[in-house]
């Protein structure tokens, strides 16, 4: 069974539509890196001590302008903002954890939920939800 990763940035259901703070779901076969420091989504990083990057194939193309691909190698990242600086490992770990755990009976784990006020690790305040775009 294919399983998921789940994002929820929003706080309300009623903005749960929002493509960067609604709902998101990303295979877990797509992920190419947990990285400390903010990803951009053309891969450059930047430090950042509270911040842990979950790098994506890209799921699809968002509404910038250009040719229909993913371009230039872009990727999705989840940045997700830790209260605690310099210490991904815990939220690494609880992340690959759950992953690995099984059986999943509905393939989905949720990492962050703003309206049902869950996450992963206690470590965990806050993440952004950044999409591959044309170039």
């Amino acid at each position: 069974m294919q399983r998921y990763l789940y994002f929820r940035k929003c706080t309300s259901i009623g903005d749960d539509d929002d493509g960067a703070n609604g709902s998101s779901y990303f295979p877990v076969d797509n992920i190419k890196a947990m990285i400390m420091g903010n990803v951009a989504i053309d891969g450059a990083n930047t430090d950042d001590p509270n911040g842990l990057s979950i790098t994506f194939e890209p799921a699809g193309i968002n509404g910038a302008s250009g040719d229909a691909d993913a371009g230039d190698n872009d990727i999705d990242v989840v940045l997700i903002e830790m209260n605690v600086d310099n210490s991904p490992q815990p939220v690494m770990k609880a992340i690959v954890r759950a992953i690995n755990e099984g059986p999943h009976s509905d393939g989905i784990i949720s990492i962050f939920d703003g309206v049902n006020g869950t996450k992963i690790h206690d470590s965990i305040s806050d993440i952004t939800i950044r999409r591959a775009v044309n170039d």
